[in-house]
C-alpha cells in the first residue's frame, strides 16, 4: 500500500517537494525510492529524521511544546500552538495534528505566507460544514457525541485512541463495516475499536454496502470479534441500519456519557438526528 500511495511522487514537477510522515515506519522504508526532495514531519522533534533534517539544512516541521514548528532550513521561523488549531483537539487527535503538520509544510512549500497559514489551521473546524464525516463533535441531551466515517482499522484506531483520555461516565460506539472487508479485517477494525472501552456497542447494517454478503452477515462478524474481545453478550445490540443504530444509543444518552457513532452510510440523517437535538 506505501508503494501504491507514493504513485503521487510520479506526478510531481522536476522542482517538486514531497512532504512525508517521519512516524510512519512504512514511509520511511519506501522513502529512498524517491528522487525529490523531501519534507519531513513529526509529532516527535527527536524523531531521527527530523533531526537529520535540521542538522542538514532542509525544512521540516514537527510538533515541540505543544505547539506546531516549521523549521525553514536555518531555524524554527515560526509556530502555531495546537489549542489554535481545532482539529488537533489540543494535541490528543495524534492523526490530526500529523494531517496539520503535512498542511504547514505543502503550504510553505507552495510559498503560502505564514500568517494565512496560521490563519487557515486555526479556522478550519472538525464539523459539519469544514469538514463533515470526520471527527465531528455535537451534544446532545448532555453527553459529547462524535461522528466519524472511519472504516478500516488504521482510521478506526486513530479516533478510538484520541477519545481514550475523554472523561466520561458511560461509553456507547456504533460499529458499521462494508461487506467486501473480510472477516479478518472486520476483527481487526473491532479490537482497534475496542480501546474506546465501550459499555454499550451496536452493530449496524449497511443494506447498501452488503457486497456479496448476506443480511445480518456483517453485525454477526462484529458482535462475534466483540465478544471473543471481551464484550459481554448482552451488551451487544444490532441495528438495521446507522441511523436506526444511532438512535438507539441517542434514546440512552444522558449527561456525562460519550458516544462515538461510526458512520460510513446515513450520515446526513445521523446528522439531523444530532442538529434537531
Amino acid at each position: 500500500m506505501a508503494e501504491a500511495k507514493f504513485a503521487v511522487a510520479r506526478s510531481l514537477a522536476p522542482d517538486g517537494i514531497l512532504v512525508l510522515n517521519a512516524d510512519d515506519p512504512h514511509v520511511v522504508n519506501a522513502a529512498p525510492s524517491v528522487t525529490h526532495p523531501i519534507w519531513w514531519f513529526s509529532l516527535d522533534q527527536t524523531n531521527p529524521l527530523i533531526a537529520q533534517a535540521q542538522a542538514d539544512g532542509h525544512p521540516c516541521s514537527f510538533v515541540e511544546h505543544g505547539a506546531l514548528v516549521f523549521f525553514d532550513g536555518a531555524t524554527n521561523a515560526w509556530s502555531v500552538a495546537q489549542d489554535d488549531v481545532p482539529i488537533t483537539f489540543a494535541g490528543a487527535a495524534k492523526h490530526n495534528v500529523r494531517n496539520a503538520l503535512a498542511a504547514l509544510c505543502v503550504s510553505m512549500a507552495l510559498g503560502i505566507a505564514p500568517e494565512a497559514i496560521r490563519k487557515g489551521l486555526s479556522g478550519f473546524a472538525s464539523d459539519p460544514n469544514d469538514n463533515p464525516g470526520r471527527f465531528n463533535e455535537f451534544h446532545y441531551n448532555g453527553a459529547r457525541v462524535f461522528v466519524d466515517f472511519a472504516h478500516n482499522t488504521h482510521s478506526v484506531d486513530a479516533v478510538c485512541g484520541s477519545l481514550t483520555g475523554v472523561p466520561s461516565e458511560r461509553r456507547f460506539l456504533m460499529l458499521s463495516q462494508p461487506g467486501d472487508h473480510s472477516d479478518r479485517d472486520i476483527g481487526d477494525v473491532v479490537t482497534a475499536a475496542l480501546q474506546f472501552t465501550p459499555d454499550l456497542i451496536v452493530a449496524a447494517e449497511i443494506a447498501d454496502y452488503l457486497r456479496g454478503r448476506a443480511l445480518g452477515e456483517t453485525p454477526a462478524l462484529i458482535e462475534t470479534s466483540a465478544i471473543a474481545g471481551g464484550i459481554e453478550p448482552d451488551h451487544i445490540q444490532r441495528a438495521a441500519s446507522p441511523s436506526e443504530g444511532a438512535r438507539q444509543i441517542l434514546d440512552r444518552a444522558r449527561p456525562g456519557d460519550l458516544i462515538l457513532l461510526l458512520v460510513l452510510s446515513d450520515r446526513d440523517r445521523v446528522f439531523e438526528m444530532l442538529r434537531n437535538a
